[in-house]
């Protein structure tokens, strides 16, 4: 049986993130045709992507209730100085 060998170069972009892989994978016509670095690089690039975007968007909504909250704080306050400096 001979080399079933490939040199693949990959750039994978998603979630404002981008990762590159250079690797030389095995072909294997029965085994599924890819070589499973191939898809274990997508599925780690695709994990640590998520993961960032998710926690972006906690902390954006993190900042939207803290300013909510903020504001009715300060609605709070205003109301308790004017109910107690007349």
């Amino acid at each position: 049986m001979g080399d079933s060998r490939a040199r693949v170069k990959i750039e994978f972009s998603i979630y404002g993130e981008t990762y590159n892989a250079d690797m030389s994978i095995n072909y294997f016509p029965t085994d599924g045709l890819i070589d499973d670095r191939v898809t274990n690089f997508f599925d780690a690039s695709y994990r640590d992507a998520k993961g960032k975007f998710d926690e972006a968007i906690y902390k954006s909504e993190e900042g939207a209730r803290n300013q909510l909250r903020e504001a009715e704080e300060r609605k709070e306050l205003d109301r308790l100085k004017e109910k107690y400096e007349k």
